[in-house]
């Protein structure tokens, strides 16, 4: 009796140990799957605070450029709008600067990885997910969406807003056709559509700059 009792003693003890164990084999299974997660997620944040730095600097230079071209095209409708004194060379100067120019096109492919895999959507800190999904799910789109709809713009209306369509020549018959051009209803209407597009893209990568920034901040304060 007392050696069955020591035998059952025994077994109990033998699947206890073996309970242990697997439990033990489980959570070192698990603590080593979630610190790979973790490892991964802090990859993922690295790599897409790389790609904003170079979407940073891309798109801050796009601005430059359009905010450019922009100032001059709401000067020449200045002219046209008798606002400001028309005169003739100065009007064809810097009608050469308006049309279109680079628009952005942003990296994503860090986020569309992390995305997909699962870690920045359920694993990731969640005020910072939302904060970058905002970039790359609503910000990125609307600048893409626009910028096609102003190089669509620029190609529909290139037979006026192009940098050669007035002459440079100084001949009289030159200088009344540019003058006819210029005063046209056609000239005036697809020039304020054009800049009136452009203005509303220089709106929306300010927004979207503003908030690359942001997340950039907020990544840099989480890896350091």
């Amino acid at each position: 009796m007392t050696k069955f009792k020591l035998d059952i003693k025994k077994s109990i003890l033998e699947l206890f140990m073996i309970f242990l164990a697997i439990s033990i084999s489980f959570f070192i299974e698990e603590w080593r799957q979630d610190n790979q997660l973790k490892k991964r997620l802090i990859e993922d944040y690295n790599a897409i605070s790389k790609d904003l730095n170079d979407d940073i600097k891309q798109l801050k230079e796009i601005i430059s450029e359009h905010s450019s071209k922009n100032l001059v095209g709401h000067n020449l409708m200045d002219i046209l709008n008798n606002k400001t004194p028309f005169d003739y060379d100065r009007f064809l100067e810097k009608s050469k600067k308006i049309g279109t120019g680079n628009t952005f096109f942003g990296t994503t492919s860090a986020y569309d990885v992390s995305v997909s895999s699962g870690r920045l959507t359920y694993f990731g800190v969640s005020k910072l997910s939302h904060e970058i999904g905002l970039v790359y799910g609503h910000h990125y789109d609307r600048l893409d969406v626009n910028g096609k709809l102003m190089d669509e713009l620029y190609l529909f209306h290139s037979n006026i807003i192009y940098s050669s369509y007035l002459s440079d020549k100084k001949t009289k018959k030159d200088i009344e056709n540019n003058r006819r051009i210029i005063f046209s209803n056609e000239y005036k209407s697809k020039l304020a559509k054009f800049i009136g597009i452009e203005s509303s893209y220089l709106i929306k990568s300010n927004k979207a700059l503003k908030q690359m920034i942001k997340v950039k901040e907020m990544l840099s304060e989480f890896l350091f």
